[in-house]
């Protein structure tokens, strides 16, 4: 990675694209070709966080903590993102609703 200006860093990162401006780094944890994110001065627990994550094999499923894009600064990742996934306890009655905008009169 080229080193680019915090300005355009901050575009990249808004965007979860991998980014290098000197001590401010963005990293994309799907793709596995790129060196290992180091875990700086992490606490234990986000370390191990943050290696799970940097070490899960493609076949492995992605769980709720599985982190996908680091942020780092001086070496030191300072926020990430994680998947989470929710299920609405209203999807059925929007799921039923929707369908009932669109014409289709079925089970309500």
């Amino acid at each position: 990675m080229n080193h680019i200006s915090q300005r355009e860093a901050w575009k990249l990162i808004n965007a979860c694209a991998d980014v290098n401006a000197g001590r401010l780094t963005g990293r994309n944890l799907r793709h596995q070709y790129l060196s290992p994110v180091l875990p700086g001065t992490l606490t234990p627990d986000a370390a191990l966080q943050l290696h799970a994550s940097v070490y899960r094999s493609r076949t492995t499923p992605a769980g709720p903590d599985t982190i996908w894009y680091v942020v780092s600064s001086d070496g030191t990742p300072v926020a990430w993102l994680t998947l989470i996934l929710r299920e609405f306890a209203n999807s059925e009655a929007n799921s039923a609703r929707n369908r009932r905008r669109k014409g289709y009169l079925g089970p309500a």
